[in-house]
């Protein structure tokens, strides 16, 4: 138990998927599964283990090598005894040997076989696990059923006896690496994967995109791609001079199986049919605006699945699309029906007619030749009748798959034209820190900000600012900047002229590319019609008269702007500009941010930040219920509900405290898709900048998701 939580210590697990985890560990189901593999490994000798695997294993043992195909060779081995690299070698090659040696002493052949049995097992675990982290939330009974008790994977591993376990092990934690966002490490298990068994390259293309397609992942593409073709070269170019390694790795039955369907064109042509197919679904992938994980990890399962469906069948290479089935039905459980269990029992008999079996020892059972042998089964015709069948079980599969991760997909309607969001408010408001709270959510990949002080018209010390305030629309080009939000709604990127506060001018031209999300920062960012309706999502932001003022004299207390000037006098000049042309703009609003002193009388005699109280008015009948609920069972905070006179909108007044914990709780909660919309470390903040994170997160999400905008223009 220590030596677990050391090791998922090391990696980026929440402590819901840790107690998940264990509660999959505390299963029954998962201790039989357990007990049944270890006896199987025990009592069962699968047939290829006995022929292929062992005796190149066993045979290149002593001497030790760094080239066991050529060793294995020269001693008279078969040529398709092991089709796989050197990552699979080694992996195999401790447990063996340590059975080996004990056979050597105890003059058996039973500890190799047992070393090898459990060297899957331990491959076959992980997998279990690697699926439990991608999907995140699961049924553990179904988890259980879907993998650790799949007669496929059980027949596959421990019946036929099969070694595809290793690289799929490996590309299944490669994903969980990306999904954390640690490119080089997924890059480098990738490679692995693909070192260790060729085929493995199906998956490649199908990352490539994945990553190039969402920038929220901070432009990982490369680093993974260094990774990866890094680990391949390391692991694969060094064994192409050997001749063995050319005759039984890339060069195997297996290999070729690529070129076996094809259509005649003439008498010298053939268009090869798994080639051209798959070029076409990935090119449908990249067509697609946006990829969501889920689509991601579906994909790659029916790329594996195309090799499947037109290629002659290969027993083991059904063990690659297990993962990603499962994947698939534990996310679509309503799709979790008689479908996969029929598909399961049609790959299960039809493994056991026409495929090598196992022996049984113990039981003087010798089953290892295909039930087929000898039997009317065995014709050609009733095999290609089962074999139809059975494709076409797998093809309805990866339709229903297909279309489900489309549906998820499109959960967010993304399309080229990006959602502006806009924030609008008095000064001495935390605008700036909700906006970059925002950013940290969203990714700044996938963000472009304008700022209304880029739009002033005048230096700090210009003459006008002696007759108009900072208020004043007219003291800004809201025009240019009207013109600008266009340009960017319409894709295309903007040049600006960046006005440096510490300096009160504006300072070089910047370049501000057009991204998904268009944030929209400023005094009048709702005051025209014509930008109120490029805009997606109008914010507003307002502050307690008493709590602005506090602010302003502690703000001038620090920085000495007004000594020896009256404060109330410098606050009361701004607040009729204020009502004019600030606060009307509330009206236009979908959301309403209110910062208030919990106690007023208290703030003469504060040196510190008072205590503040929030609130929000927004749409009603939205998710307000359940944020009340959960503001009070998860974080003790206080809340207060009041309904606008229609019934249109809802005000709560919230008072307390909660850390960046809970409101990531709150925000799975209410957030459907909630990874598919934020970065994949998506940094909350505590307090009342976390409320309005989430509650600007969830408009944002009911827009994407309904694929409309809001109508207070």
């Amino acid at each position: 138990m220590k030596v677990r939580s050391a090791v998922l210590s090391y990696f980026p697990i929440s402590t819901k998927e840790k107690r998940a985890l264990k509660s999959l560990h505390n299963s029954p189901f998962f201790s039989i599964g357990l007990g049944f593999r270890l006896l199987l490994i025990l009592l069962v000798f699968p047939e290829i283990q006995q022929e292929w695997f062992l005796p190149f294993i066993t045979e290149t043992i002593h001497p030790l090598t760094l080239d066991p195909w050529s060793t294995y060779i020269n001693i008279g081995g078969d040529p398709i005894s092991f089709p796989y690299g050197i990552v699979m070698y080694w992996s195999y090659l401790p447990m063996v040997g340590i059975g080996w040696c004990i056979d050597q002493v105890l003059h058996t052949s039973l500890f190799a076989k047992v070393g090898l049995g459990l060297t899957s097992l331990l491959f076959d675990y992980g997998i279990l696990i690697g699926i439990a982290l991608l999907v995140r939330q699961y049924t553990r009974n179904l988890l259980l059923l879907a993998y650790w008790w799949s007669p496929l994977v059980l027949y596959i591993l421990y019946w036929h006896g099969q070694l595809d376990v290793l690289p799929v092990l490996l590309l299944v934690w490669g994903l969980c690496f990306l999904r954390w966002n640690r490119s080089l490490v997924g890059g480098i298990a990738v490679g692995l994967t693909i070192s260790s068994k060729f085929s493995m390259l199906v998956a490649l293309p199908f990352i490539l995109i994945y990553l190039y397609r969402n920038s929220r992942l901070d432009n990982q593409i490369w680093l993974f791609l260094g990774a990866t073709l890094s680990t391949i070269g390391l692991t694969v170019l060094p064994f192409f001079a050997s001749a063995g390694y050319i005759q039984m790795v890339p060069q195997s039955r297996e290999a070729t199986r690529i070129y076996a369907v094809y259509l005649s064109y003439g008498s010298e042509l053939k268009l090869f049919l798994l080639p051209t197919a798959y070029i076409f679904f990935l090119y449908f992938i990249w067509r697609l605006e946006r990829i969501t994980l889920d689509l991601f990890i579906i994909s790659v399962g029916l790329g594996f699945f195309a090799l499947l469906l037109l290629l002659p069948p290969a027993t083991g290479w059904y063990l690659w699309v297990i993962p990603f089935l499962v994947f698939y039905e534990l996310r679509a459980k309503e799709n979790y029906s008689l479908m996969s269990i029929s598909f399961s029992g049609i790959y299960l008999i039809y493994s056991l007619v026409y495929s090598t079996g196992a022996d049984i020892p113990i039981l003087s059972l010798n089953l290892s030749q295909p039930w087929a042998v000898d039997t009317f089964l065995a014709e050609p015709a009733n095999r290609s009748i089962f074999f139809t069948i059975f494709q076409a079980y797998g093809l309805l599969i990866c339709l229903r798959m297909y279309a489900y991760g489309i549906q998820r997909n499109n959960y967010y309607r993304m399309s080229r034209r990006p959602l502006v969001i806009g924030f609008s408010g008095d000064s001495g408001l935390p605008k700036h820190t909700l906006i970059s709270a925002v950013v940290n959510l969203l990714g700044i990949n996938s963000t472009s900000c304008l700022s209304g002080d880029d739009y002033h018209k005048w230096k700090r010390h210009h003459p006008m600012w002696s007759a108009r305030t900072h208020l004043n629309p007219n003291a800004s080009d809201l025009s240019r900047l009207t013109r600008d939000v266009s340009i960017l709604v319409d894709g295309e990127s903007v040049y600006n002229h960046h006005y440096g506060c510490g300096v009160g001018r504006s300072q070089k031209d910047q370049k501000i590319a057009s991204r998904d999300f268009i944030l929209v920062d400023g005094f009048h960012t709702l005051y025209l019609k014509r930008l109120r309706e490029q805009i997606d999502l109008k914010v507003f932001f307002d502050l307690d008269e008493d709590l602005r003022a506090y602010w302003k004299a502690q703000q001038s207390k620090q920085k000495k702007y007004h000594s020896g000037t009256n404060i109330a006098l410098a606050v009361a000049q701004y607040q009729t500009d204020s009502q004019r042309f600030i606060h009307t703009q509330a009206q236009f609003a979908d959301i309403i941010f209110k910062l208030a002193p919990v106690n007023p009388n208290h703030l003469i005699v504060f040196e510190r930040q008072p205590r503040l109280k929030l609130f929000v008015q927004m749409e009603n009948g939205f998710f307000h219920e359940e944020l009340v609920h959960s503001l009070v069972s998860l974080c003790s905070m206080h809340v207060d509900i009041e309904q606008s006179e229609h019934l249109e909108f809802i005000t709560l007044c919230i008072e307390g405290e909660a850390d960046s914990e809970d409101i990531s709780a709150i925000a799975r909660l209410f957030i459907p898709n909630l990874e598919e919309l934020t970065v994949q470390n998506p940094l909350w903040h505590c307090g009342y900048t976390g409320l309005m994170q989430v509650i600007v997160l969830a408009h944002i999400s009911e827009i994407l998701h309904r694929g409309r905008r809001y109508s207070h223009a």
